[in-house]
Parts: C-alpha cells; structure tokens; sequence
C-alpha cells in the first residue's frame, strides 16, 4: 500500500511495518525441479520433502485468481525439459553435457 500511495503522490499511510508472517515463499516449479534432482541423487527423500511443505505458503507464481503467470511458466520449461532430453537422446554436442534431462542440473 506504501508503494501504491507514494507512486500517486498521496499520503503514505501511518501504519507502514512490513510484517512477514511465518509463511514459505514457494516457487512450485523450481521447488519439484529441485525435488527430483536431489530424490535422484539420494539426498531427499519423499517424505523429508513433503514436511517443508507444512504451514502457510505464498506462491511465486501460482494464484488461483491467475493461474496464466504458473501455466505460461510450467509450458516454457516443459517445452525446454522436452528439447533437452530430445538433445541428449540424439547425441546434439549443443545440449549441457552430463546434465539431468529434466531439470537441467550438472551433477
């Protein structure tokens, strides 16, 4: 609100404290990408991945009332994680050496 009003020359409000409740700032992509990554390695487990997943959470991208920003972001990495694992499959020297079809990530 800080912004809204400084940016329309208004008056700032009184009560200006930013408050961070105890939520977990989400990005529901990156965070399953990551998740089989380490799963794959050993270094994860599913249920240790499934208890950071308590308590309140705010999403990067993902809204209910907007879901286009989430699936826009979830087709450009699935058309980018499909031209990896083509790449690596046809031996294109283009495509990242030793890295994880799917995530993208060099060991």
């Amino acid at each position: 609100m800080t912004m809204y009003c400084h940016a329309l020359g208004r008056d700032l409000p009184a009560e200006r404290t930013q408050r961070y409740g105890h939520a977990k700032w989400v990005d529901l992509r990156h965070d399953l990408q990551s998740a089989i990554h380490y799963g794959r390695r050993g270094e994860l487990s599913l249920s240790e991945w499934w208890r950071t997943w308590r308590g309140p959470k705010a999403h990067t991208l993902l809204s209910w009332d907007d879901p286009a920003p989430f699936l826009l972001d979830l087709g450009a990495a699935t058309k980018k994680a499909f031209s990896r694992l083509r790449d690596s499959r046809m031996g294109d020297n283009n495509a990242m050496p030793d890295a994880d079809p799917l995530t993208g990530v060099k060991p």
